[in-house]
């Protein structure tokens, strides 16, 4: 892990060169105190919602079982460092299918929609509940195909008969989410759908970062519903892909999106962040991989000049990802503004790849799919949760 701000200038160019382990170390305190923040702030905002239900949100200890069981509580974070965050969706794809074999009047369904997917083992479960009766629907994006296996992944799909919609228009379709509708649970990160972003390789040693969020909260689920009918029948930017036999119609009736809920590019994600920033009086912890959005970088900025002190951790890869040249701009000005800054060690196998964003005064997390871009700002599809 690099040094914080100091007088010899930016930690981007030059890699600390202190042992692997210590660096990851480091790391690991900064970001779990940003996970912690993650934890309580999403407890504390949701409760001001309603106190009827407050949430308790824990990071479990997580240690997939031979059956198919989750967590007791309906609301948790799983962290890939060292949870396998995978088992647990495939968990819940194979309880909704067993919901629909023990109770088949039972209304089940699966909803999907992801920017891309390289593992078949999710195909392999959603093929198994397509055909033991659960509906299942999935929303793709077949720009996504620059990632190897992702066409692949489609194909299996669309022959195992699954009802498939692609995205076509505007912006690509940057969702990372499943809704399980007989369990009243939905399942949304930045992770994307490959062999590795879910869950780690070796624990605490090689994994990519990220946090991933399921609730069973009727105010969240209730919007994806809402958001995923919206998008399944929109014919602008939506296109069929395969097995579409009856004419597009929405599955779920009287649901609505809340309004913690934030879906580009229908609302803006850097207007609403950047308000928030404004508004914070203590501190701001924040974890982002890309930056080429200048009012998200202005926003910290500003709040360091105002006396709000600022922590950010982030992926050197794009810093030096020449397609992307504005990241190291906005970084470098974030820096030079007083902004502290750590990043992921170069010895450290995997990327830091998630988004949040910690408001310690104000109690308020922001958590979801979007970079600190203008395309997950306005233009690209995306989920994000204040």
């Amino acid at each position: 892990c690099t040094e914080e701000n100091s007088s010899s200038g930016p930690p981007w160019p030059i890699l600390s060169t202190k042992a692997s382990l210590n660096g990851i170390a480091r790391i690991n305190r900064s970001r779990k105190f940003v996970i912690h923040g993650i934890r309580v702030a999403l407890h504390r905002a949701m409760t001001r919602l309603s106190q009827a239900f407050a949430l308790t949100l824990v990071l479990v200890g997580f240690v997939p079982p031979a059956a198919a069981q989750l967590p007791e509580n309906g609301e948790w974070l799983c962290d890939t460092q060292y949870q396998d965050c995978r088992e647990q969706i495939l968990n819940l794809i194979r309880n909704e299918l067993n919901l629909h074999t023990n109770e088949p009047t039972r209304a089940v369904g699966i909803d999907v929609g992801f920017w891309y997917m390289e593992d078949d083992r999710y195909v392999y479960e959603l093929v198994r509940a397509h055909q033991g009766g659960v509906p299942v629907r999935v929303l793709v994006d077949q720009r996504g195909n620059k990632y190897r296996l992702n066409e692949t992944m489609l194909t299996r799909l669309r022959d195992a008969g699954i009802p498939m919609r692609d995205k076509f228009g505007g912006d690509v379709l940057h969702w990372k989410m499943m809704l399980f509708h007989a369990q009243n649970t939905v399942q949304f990160s930045k992770a994307n759908y490959n062999a590795w972003a879910l869950a780690p390789q070796i624990p605490n040693v090689s994994y990519d970062d990220e946090a991933v969020f399921f609730t069973n909260d009727s105010r969240l689920t209730n919007s994806f519903r809402a958001r995923f009918d919206q998008r399944w029948i929109n014919t602008t930017l939506f296109r069929n892909y395969a097995n579409i036999t009856a004419p597009l119609a929405p599955r779920y009736s009287g649901v609505s999106i809340h309004s913690s809920m934030n879906f580009p590019p229908d609302q803006d994600f850097s207007v609403r962040s950047v308000s928030r920033y404004n508004a914070e009086p203590q501190g701001i912890d924040a974890i982002v991989f890309r930056v080429t959005d200048h009012n998200q970088a202005n926003g910290m900025i500003n709040a360091v000049a105002r006396g709000v002190p600022v922590r950010l951790i982030t992926e050197p890869s794009e810093y030096r990802n020449r397609t992307r040249v504005w990241d190291a701009k906005h970084k470098d000005r974030m820096y030079m503004g007083g902004v502290q800054m750590k990043v992921r060690h170069r010895n450290r196998p995997g990327i830091m790849h998630q988004a949040s964003v910690v408001m310690h005064g104000l109690r308020e997390v922001i958590f979801g799919s979007s970079n600190w871009t203008s395309a997950s700002a306005i233009y690209s599809d995306e989920h994000n949760f204040f």
